[in-house]
């Protein structure tokens, strides 16, 4: 069964135009090989007259530095035609 080795949640707030991106990074977390990594970027909703709001998250990355450190690289873009007032971003790393 796989284990549950770290859960990331954060959240951004501000007007996120169409076509925007913001770049993250995740520190750490004793990424393995044969690890598998998730990220879920989730629009505030709300206003009933925006059309729908879509998140995207792309660019997955990870680097192994020379002192054994990890480093996890992730864009959210937003792939709508509204803007977004801000999102939460949830993420995980499973171990088979």
């Amino acid at each position: 069964m796989a284990q549950l080795i770290w859960w990331l949640n954060s959240s951004w707030v501000g007007d996120m135009a169409p076509g925007e991106i913001h770049g993250w990074i995740a520190w750490g977390g004793g990424l393995k090989l044969g690890d598998v990594i998730s990220f879920m970027a989730h629009p505030v909703i709300g206003n009933p007259n925006a059309k729908e709001r879509v998140l995207q998250v792309e660019n997955v990355q990870a680097e192994g530095a020379s002192d054994g450190s990890r480093r996890i690289f992730y864009s959210v873009r937003n792939v709508g035609t509204e803007e977004i007032p801000g999102y939460s971003l949830m993420g995980m790393m499973l171990r088979p």
